[in-house]
């Protein structure tokens, strides 16, 4: 199991704008370049596109609002969870506001439709493909890794926002952490070492 390193302690300035640089590489990287070679690929290849009139222009409503969904999940990470989505700057808490009270993995859900929308737009059966075996590697080989590293971490905390939120279809109302009712979570400091504490959440 590969374990997370929580990010180190910073001002909100440097957090934010630590995520807003994760951010932009991610997005650049897997959402732009990745694509374009693709798309160049397919072109070289002779394949056709898949087309009919209206999908364009859906497609790009598609892709814009996953990136914007993309987006508000990264700053969400940075500002409530002190964190980025990498591995080694993981969130130093766990986060269960905005996209997160819907659904526990908005990234996945915003990186799966910009890759619909993206489809949709090109019509290119290769970045359809890129985007199922993209899917199935995430379902697959890092969700189960994922996972078994929150409830390390988080505990209880982790375990009962997974019996409230989906893991991947938004739920329509937001979940709230239990009212009045002290949890003891498990909270990993700057050096990566889980200490205990005891709260009591409030309305």
């Amino acid at each position: 199991m590969i374990k997370s390193r929580p990010a180190a302690v910073a001002s909100t300035t440097s957090v934010v704008a630590r995520g807003v640089i994760v951010i932009a590489t991610i997005v650049g990287l897997f959402g732009a370049l990745l694509p374009m070679l693709l798309m160049h690929l397919h072109w070289n290849l002779g394949i056709s596109e898949l087309y009919f009139a209206p999908m364009r222009t859906v497609g790009l409503a598609v892709m814009a609002a996953s990136v914007a969904c993309f987006i508000g999940t990264g700053l969400t990470l940075a500002m409530f969870g002190r964190g980025t989505p990498l591995w080694f700057q993981a969130p130093r808490r766990l986060v269960v506001v905005g996209p997160y009270a819907h659904t526990r993995n908005p990234m996945v859900l915003a990186a799966i439709g910009h890759g619909v929308g993206l489809t949709l737009y090109a019509g290119s059966l290769l970045i359809a493909g890129y985007v199922v075996l993209g899917t199935v590697w995430w379902t697959f080989a890092a969700r189960p890794r994922e996972s078994a590293d929150l409830i390390r971490r988080f505990g209880r905390e982790y375990e009962t926002w997974v019996r409230h939120v989906p893991l991947l279809i938004p739920r329509v109302s937001s979940y709230r952490a239990l009212d009045d009712t002290p949890t003891r979570t498990l909270v990993a400091d700057g050096a990566g070492k889980i200490r205990r504490s005891a709260r009591r959440r409030r309305r």
